[in-house]
C-alpha cells in the first residue's frame, strides 16, 4: 500500500499507516535551514543538493528516460545521503536543546 502524501500539518498524525512528507515542502524547510547559522547552513545547503538530484532523476523518469526501477535505484544513493543529513541536523538541534 503506497503511503499518504502530506506537508507535515499534524492533524495527519491522527491517519493510520504509512506517511510520506511532500518533497516540496521538505525542499522549502531545507532552504530555511540553509540560511542559519554555519553548521545548519552546510546541512541545509548539503541535503538540497542532493534533493536536487533526486528532483532531477525523477524528472528524467517522466520524460521515460528509464523504467520506474532504475529511478528507485538511482535515487537510493542521494536518499541514503538526505536521510544521513536529516538526521545530523535532527541529532545536534536535540544536542543544542539539551545544552543552551
Amino acid at each position: 500500500m503506497n503511503p499518504d502524501i502530506g506537508d507535515r500539518y499534524s492533524v495527519y498524525n491522527q491517519h493510520p499507516g504509512r506517511r510520506q512528507s511532500c518533497l516540496a515542502h521538505i525542499d522549502r524547510s531545507l532552504a530555511k535551514i540553509e540560511q542559519k547559522e554555519e553548521v545548519n547552513a552546510f546541512l541545509g545547503k548539503t541535503s538540497q543538493k542532493e534533493l536536487g538530484k533526486i528532483f532531477a532523476l525523477w524528472h528524467e523518469y517522466k520524460a521515460e528516460k528509464f523504467s520506474k526501477e532504475e529511478l528507485q535505484g538511482k535515487t537510493k544513493d542521494p536518499s541514503k545521503t538526505l536521510e544521513r543529513f536529516l538526521c545530523l541536523r535532527w541529532k545536534r538541534q536535540k544536542f543544542v536543546k539539551a545544552n543552551p
